[in-house]
């Protein structure tokens, strides 16, 4: 049991996945495991709510800016329990630690340089654009109007003879007049995003 608080007291002391600024840009989430071993088998901890209460403290405690999105679980074994934290990479970086912005370097986390924390506060201000080059976070298809988009909205950008050979489905339509990526809906009328 020696061995299970040692590795606890490195994870939570670390903090590193918590804080690290997502620099590729791989819009991956994070995961800080502690319970386990290096070779992946289970410690023998045993997550009690006070281990549960320190670990999402983390996210409020003011040290981390801007609040990061976090859920914290506890997963039961017969051998020993397994606190999982899954953090999502922020939207608006860069991320600062104690007034610090840290980056990961392949397998190893070190203080961002001001070339780096340029990339980051770069991309914050992508994310900062009018209304309607704003993605709609959290939107999906099935909040958009369709019918308006097909009768009003497609035929007001686009010519009616192309429009009426286009085959192709309301997705890559979308695309085509810059309203819809892989990832993001780009307005018109989101019905819980846009007040008619």
């Amino acid at each position: 049991m020696r061995r299970s608080q040692a590795c606890l007291d490195y994870a939570v002391a670390r903090k590193g996945r918590l804080k690290t600024n997502d620099l590729p840009d791989s819009r991956k989430k994070g995961y800080l495991l502690i319970g386990a071993n290096d070779d992946g088998s289970l410690s023998g901890l045993k997550v009690d709510d006070a281990l549960l209460t320190k670990i999402t403290a983390i996210r409020s405690d003011g040290n981390i800016l801007p609040l990061p999105v976090m859920n914290v679980e506890r997963v039961e074994f017969p051998e020993g329990d397994l606190l999982v934290a899954e953090v999502a990479p922020s939207l608006l970086p860069p991320v600062r630690y104690r007034g610090r912005v840290f980056v990961r370097i392949g397998p190893r986390r070190d203080i961002a340089s001001e070339a780096e924390e340029r990339i980051l506060t770069e991309r914050r201000t992508a994310y900062m654009a009018t209304f309607d080059a704003t993605p709609c976070l959290g939107a999906s298809l099935d909040d958009l109007e369709l019918d308006y988009i097909k009768t009003s909205y497609l035929p007001a950008v686009v010519d009616a003879e192309i429009l009426s050979q286009d085959k192709r489905d309301i997705k890559e339509q979308l695309a085509s007049v810059r309203l819809y990526d892989r990832t993001h809906i780009y307005h018109p009328r989101p019905i819980r995003y846009f007040v008619t």
